[in-house]
């Protein structure tokens, strides 16, 4: 099952910052889920273990978060559940700590066939299917369930080997037909062959056959939505989450189809039920970012900048800095961001506020257009002609062919006093809009 945001999981790298601090621990502060565990943590390695299978039978997510959150030391020692990890951390798309991971598995425990065939997934999903060949045969050989033969019939899909991967996935069929993993290989393989129907009357009988699997729900969900049936996406988040309410996946996942359909009130609604269950920074920085964009859509400006600003506030707090560094060191998403926020500042006449920001930005970067353009709207805001018109002309010397800035500035000449220049300007943007010559 997938993890990451389709907004492709944000530009920011946060995975990659966070990472950095430890990765066991840290990746369960930035999964996609928040259940809440009635037990107390587990205190012996078997007892945990136990409760980890429990919770594999819901959810993969839930099952790794619980084992993050209970830092057992005799985990760090268990090949299958550092192979779990490893699954989880290629679903996130952290390839690199996901082949570490698997490669220590292996290591600790060589003949399993669930971490070799682990071990070939990762390989696989690094793009190196040829590698992967060697875990994926040994783990059959050493024994041909429905997983492991799954598995290989997708290392075999990704070289090329079609008939082969045809024939895997029919053993695994044989060997387990009510499998998840069969089901879940043989979709991906179908999606691989642009057989997108196909994937979906696959995993389809699988629901219809298991509907109180969760698992098979979401995996559903994220099929119905590449093939854009999106009012079936979210009828099966909506049926897991009837089952599990706090299953943040679930609830981010249906905000996102909700977006789609352009319903953002009900995707608002399902933002604001995730934001309290996570204290992930990460997550909430994304679910920020939606909620953001679907207030503004509704043109609630005042929402949606509270949400922008809540947002620049947690990427702040992930890369220790502020805007200052930021604007010369950071990625550019975190400016852009800024900027965005600076627009709704703006809207919602918060002109100084947005000034100030835009200032330090366009010190460190000069060229950049967006917030030039921001910033002279800030200016004029503020009533501050003079410098709105430096701006605007900046802009235009640098973009003679845009016939919206030759309106705005004529607004500012027309403030100045400067009825020519204005009418100038105006009969400009009059030639460009109309597609003439103008030079």
């Amino acid at each position: 099952m997938q993890i990451y945001r389709d907004c492709t999981l944000w530009n920011y790298k946060i995975m990659r910052k966070l990472l950095a601090a430890g990765a066991a621990i840290l990746l369960s502060q930035y999964l996609f889920l928040q259940p809440v565990f009635a037990a107390k943590k587990a205190q012996s390695t078997s007892a945990l273990l136990a409760a980890f299978q429990k919770h594999k039978e819901e959810d993969d997510r839930f099952a790794v978060r619980f084992m993050a959150e209970a830092r057992h030391p005799g985990l760090a020692k268990n090949a299958r559940v550092m192979s779990d990890f490893a699954i989880i951390y290629v679903k996130a798309r952290w390839y690199g700590d996901a082949l570490n991971i698997s490669e220590r598995a292996v290591a600790l425990s060589p003949k399993d066939d669930y971490v070799l065939a682990s071990r070939a997934w990762v390989l696989l999903k690094n793009k190196n299917p040829n590698a992967a060949m060697v875990p994926a045969k040994m783990a059959v050989s050493l024994k041909p369930n429905a997983r492991n033969l799954a598995i290989l019939a997708e290392v075999l899909q990704a070289r090329g080997d079609v008939a082969q991967a045809d024939a895997a996935l029919a053993k695994a069929r044989l060997a387990d037909p009510n499998s998840l993993d069969m089901t879940a290989s043989s979709a991906r393989i179908l999606i691989a062959r642009l057989k997108s129907a196909e994937a979906l009357a696959e995993v389809s009988k699988y629901v219809q056959a298991h509907p109180a699997d969760l698992r098979g729900l979401i995996l559903r969900s994220e099929i119905t939505e590449i093939v854009g049936e999106r009012k079936q996406c979210i009828a099966d988040l909506t049926a897991v989450l009837k089952v599990q309410p706090k299953h943040s996946y679930a609830l981010q996942k249906r905000a996102e189809a909700y977006q789609k359909n352009k319903d953002y009130a009900r995707a608002s609604a399902d933002i604001r039920k995730l934001l309290p269950l996570e204290s992930d920074t990460g997550v909430k920085i994304i679910a920020n970012k939606t909620l953001a964009e679907c207030q503004e859509s509704l043109g609630n400006l005042e929402e949606a900048y509270k949400a922008r600003a809540a947002m620049l506030v947690l990427a702040q707090k992930i890369f220790k800095t502020d805007l200052d560094m930021a604007a010369s060191s950071m990625p550019i998403d975190f400016t852009k961001d800024t900027i965005d926020c600076c627009r709704l500042e703006i809207a919602t006449k918060r002109y100084d506020a947005a000034l100030s920001k835009l200032n330090i930005i366009l010190l460190k970067r000069p060229s950049y257009t967006q917030a030039r353009e921001q910033r002279a709207y800030a200016l004029e805001g503020l009533g501050r002609w003079k410098d709105a018109l430096a701006d605007w002309s900046r802009l235009i010397t640098k973009q003679p062919t845009y016939p919206k800035w030759y309106e705005r500035r004529a607004r500012v000449y027309k403030k100045l006093g400067n009825e020519k220049a204005a009418r100038e300007d105006i009969e400009t943007a009059k030639k460009l809009s109309a597609g003439a010559t103008v030079w």
